[in-house]
């Protein structure tokens, strides 16, 4: 499979994907691929705005520690409310062997077709896991999100968890077992493959263009 991957464009403002060309071919992005095929239910898309903010909100501070750029006072002056949440990462780090080998990167599927960023890539414990940071409930749809992750990867993921950062200021590490993982990764062909049956002449021009870059 030939990669098309450097023709891809993102549009921060409007969070959509393209592959650039005489006419852009818009291309789903994770949470587009799985909202559209009824994986996530419509009602986690009708959350009160703060809870949006919040993730949001969160996922930036997680990067900063990582970076060694976390600065609690100032967290404590903007949203005191939230520091649970940092603190619960910071603990996670504290009471495990972590180390971050990748941090919000890009991933794009030439087999599927779809585009993302995955939050992280981490070994803890001496285990690789592609890792989710989450600060709402736990949910079934989270192990599909992890699986488009790994199939957009450059590395072959076998392993796959979400990191469950709580409002009372504890964490929960979940992995997946395996044969989840693995049923999710199958579901993605199948969600990818409804996807596209409906954009018949976008999938057509794509795999076009595939066979153009060989």
């Amino acid at each position: 499979m030939i990669s098309i991957r450097h023709l891809l464009r993102y549009d921060d403002e409007n969070h959509d994907y393209t592959i650039s060309g005489d006419k852009p071919i818009s291309v789903p992005g994770v949470s587009k691929l799985m909202r559209s095929t009824g994986i996530i239910p419509e009602t986690t898309y009708k959350l009160p705005e703060v809870y949006l903010e919040r993730g949001t909100y969160i996922h930036s501070l997680t990067e900063d520690f990582d970076q060694g750029k976390y600065y609690p006072e100032l967290v404590e002056v903007e949203h005191p409310e939230w520091m649970p949440f940092i603190n619960a990462y910071r603990d996670f780090n504290l009471q495990n062997r972590v180390e971050v080998l990748e941090s919000e990167v890009g991933i794009w599927s030439d087999a599927y077709l779809f585009a993302g960023r995955k939050d992280r890539t981490l070994v803890v414990n001496g285990t690789r896991y592609i890792v989710d940071i989450k600060t709402g409930e736990p949910a079934r749809w989270h192990i599909v999100q992890l699986a488009c992750y790994a199939l957009g990867s450059v590395e072959d993921e076998s392993n796959a968890a979400d990191l469950y950062l709580k409002k009372d200021g504890t964490y929960k590490f979940h992995p997946w077992r395996q044969e989840q993982f693995q049923e999710a990764k199958k579901l993605v062909a199948y969600m990818s493959a409804c996807h596209w049956f409906s954009r018949p002449t976008d999938y057509k021009k794509l795999r076009q263009m595939q066979g153009e870059q060989a």
